[in-house]
């Protein structure tokens, strides 16, 4: 295979120039007789069942004209490679036309006006059952009428789909950190990389920085320019938890009202994205249960935990459990655990505890032949669980407000945990100490942490005045009150 240069021809088409090099291959400018120029991405051929698999993908591709989605035309393998033309994108890198504003509030508007036009590509392509999995800024071009395209469209072996997938595909510092280490994942990844793109564009500072999986600075310390539902959305965006990121269809929406000035519903103010204290101890052995009043940051202690799970290359799922929703928490960790895993697997992960899974989520993606009885027995519906979390093992668990958990999942906790494989983690937070749970507290809060904590939630150079908080929310609460000052609104 010879290295591919200007002059050869590629199929029908001659190669007039390099346009650029790519995670999968090379873009070149091409002609053929009778047709406008294009760009041909080529990519090295495998062997004859990758061309195989190549073509039998591109055949997702080839029909389809998606909204703000580079249009696919041709392909072919020829001299060692595999390769499709598509429409040559005019303009520049989305993050390079929103620097290019004058001033924060006009980079803001690009922001949004060119971020829509992405999320409603990034839609199209999910509804018709596919997945980017490559979306960056450089895979982004907008042009002089601020029209955006998205390129590489199907890089990642030229169209995935958007069923969950553990292959490694994508540029590293915009992958999810579910994909980048290889777990179960699907078209979720798309959100998170478009966070990363929007939060890169902005702030001007590149993703490749941020540590994978743990939250950033918020967009909204850029300046009052910055609206907070557009820092919350990328927050959002950027979650460790999948099924917490938002649809790319609620984030078109979002961002079109924030560029055509339409008035914004109040959203939360934003978190500080660093942690002070050690959540090595739940590691190993548990249950463990964070146990604090309101404010004394052991959720945050909760997520920090799962990011050292993560980083272990673990998987782990979250839920939050409520009063008022018969098995609530335990429904919303079945549902996670079965949307991250491929169709044809469903069945083996139930195993021959369908019926039981599918009394306590009446949504399970597997054919029942008679169902459980109403309400299961919970220390069946324990011992179903239980063996479920350990065919996902190693596994975390988490969930949050134990202490109001409903009926249903309370009287099923107690049969859970002794059942529990080793290589299964149960975490949870509450008010108040568990029966069951091995009770950890939060670490102290001081003035030291604060000091640590909350000049990245603010704007350079801006301070809370008055006495340190004596706790996380309070210390938070004073950052802000200053943050609200600044922006001549009103203060939590």
């Amino acid at each position: 295979m010879q290295p591919l240069s200007a002059g050869r021809r590629v199929g029908r088409h001659r190669i007039v120039r390099r346009l650029g090099v790519g995670s999968y291959g090379e873009v070149w400018l091409v002609h053929a007789d009778g047709q406008a120029p294009r760009a041909m991405k080529t990519t090295p051929l495998k062997d004859e069942a990758d061309a195989r698999l190549f073509r039998l993908e591109f055949e997702k591709l080839r029909p389809l004209q998606l909204p703000n989605v580079v249009r696919v035309y041709e392909t072919g393998v020829d001299h060692g490679y595999c390769w499709f033309t598509m429409d040559v994108a005019e303009g520049i890198a989305m993050h390079t036309w929103v620097q290019g504003g004058a001033d924060l509030t006009e980079r803001v508007r690009r922001l949004c006006h060119a971020g829509a036009q992405v999320a409603r590509g990034i839609a199209a392509i999910h509804r018709v059952g596919l997945a980017h999995r490559d979306l960056k800024p450089a895979n982004i071009h907008v042009d002089d009428e601020g029209r955006a395209t998205i390129l590489d469209f199907g890089t990642a072996r030229f169209g995935a789909t958007r069923e969950s997938s553990s292959a490694m595909m994508g540029t590293i510092p915009y992958m999810a950190p579910e994909q980048r280490v290889g777990l179960p994942h699907d078209l979720r990844v798309d959100a998170y990389a478009l966070g990363a793109t929007l939060h890169e564009s902005l702030s001007g500072t590149p993703a490749g920085k941020w540590r994978p999986g743990r939250p950033r600075p918020p967009l909204a310390r850029l300046g009052s320019a910055v609206p907070l539902a557009l820092s919350w959305l990328v927050d959002r965006l950027l979650s460790l938890d999948a099924g917490a990121r938002p649809t790319a269809d609620d984030v078109a929406v979002l961002l079109q009202a924030i560029a055509d000035g339409q008035p914004l519903a109040p959203v939360p103010w934003p978190s500080p994205p660093q942690h002070a204290g050690d959540a090595s101890r739940l590691m190993t052995g548990g249950p463990y249960a964070v146990v604090g009043p309101l404010g004394s940051g052991r959720k945050r202690f909760l997520q920090e935990a799962r990011w050292q799970w993560y980083r272990r290359g673990y998987r782990s799922v979250a839920a939050r459990c409520v009063p008022d929703r018969p098995y609530a928490a335990l429904r919303d960790i079945l549902q996670e655990l079965f949307r991250s895993t491929v169709s044809s697997s469903h069945r083996a992960l139930a195993g021959d505890d369908a019926a039981l899974l599918q009394a306590v989520w009446p949504g399970l993606p597997v054919e029942v032949a008679r169902s459980a009885a109403w309400p299961p027995p919970p220390a069946e519906v324990g011992g179903a669980l239980a063996r479920l979390f350990g065919r996902n093992a190693p596994l975390a668990v988490a969930l949050v407000d134990i202490d109001e958990a409903d009926v249903g999942t309370a009287s099923v906790l107690p049969e859970l945990l002794p059942r529990l494989p080793d290589s299964v983690r149960l975490w949870a937070t509450s008010r108040r100490p568990v029966s069951g749970f091995r009770q950890i507290r939060p670490p102290p809060w001081s003035p030291t942490a604060e000091r640590e904590v909350l000049p990245d939630i603010l704007p350079s150079g801006l301070w809370p005045e008055g006495e340190p908080g004596r706790t996380p929310l309070e210390s938070c609460a004073r950052a802000w009150r200053a943050l609200a000052g600044s922006r001549g609104t009103a203060g939590p």
